[in-house]
């Protein structure tokens, strides 16, 4: 039987056998996406502070336009690192200055303190401070997330990156997989009797190929 009879050149199919997968209709995808969509949520001041009694919180100068201007921003980036970015920036963190002295020895001391603050509507923006209870409120983020966002940053020094889902480095290998399908294409294939029709069959095993590649590819 002579195999150099009707060879070839290997064309890469431009559907694959195998279905792919449409990420964005996953249900965990979708409530992700309505996690950080700010949906449902009602912005509102959440405590009862003035200025003229306590200094750190001046919540009663923030007006409804002051609310709803916070939360549009807050929500107007979809991506949890960028809302993240926004917690930061609304928040001064610094160091303990001293160490309180407690009888409770379960009582973790602290090592930052935070200050919270949130913009006003109208330009130039200015911050207006105000309490915890208020700033989680009105951004429609639990304490725990921003305990996390304040945690990662004073440790690192930078916003917390986006660490689920492993590795985001499809645009970096992007090269070295146009250089495989440039290298299988070069090869002459033969069809195959037991394959899909007008499906090709290369006369050598995978080992082979990912052998020859090595020689040749710097990658």
């Amino acid at each position: 039987m002579d195999f150099d009879d009707g060879l070839e050149p290997v064309i890469p199919a431009v559907v694959g056998r195998k279905r792919k997968a449409s990420k964005e209709n996953h249900q965990r995808e979708k409530t992700k996406r309505a996690r950080h969509s700010g949906e449902g949520k009602h912005p509102k001041i959440n405590c009862g502070h003035c200025a003229s009694n306590v200094g750190l919180c001046h919540a009663d100068k923030l007006s409804d336009e002051d609310v709803a201007f916070n939360f549009t921003k807050m929500y107007k980036n979809a991506t949890k690192v960028d809302q993240d970015k926004i917690l930061l920036r609304l928040s001064t963190i610094n160091k303990c200055s001293r160490e309180r002295v407690s009888a409770d020895v379960k009582k973790k001391a602290r090592e930052v303190t935070v200050k919270y603050c949130l913009l006003s509507c109208a330009p130039p923006h200015h911050k207006i401070p105000v309490c915890k209870a208020t700033f989680l409120s009105v951004l429609g983020v639990s304490k725990d997330r921003v305990s996390r966002v304040v945690k990662y940053f004073s440790q690192h020094g930078e916003a917390r990156p986006e660490c689920r889902g492993g590795t985001r480095n499809v645009d970096e290998k992007m090269e070295n997989r146009q250089a495989v399908v440039q290298h299988v294409s070069s090869f002459m294939c033969k069809a195959s009797h037991y394959a899909r029709r007008g499906a090709p069959g290369l006369l050598c095993h995978l080992y082979e190929l990912e052998t020859l590649y090595e020689r040749s590819s710097p990658y």
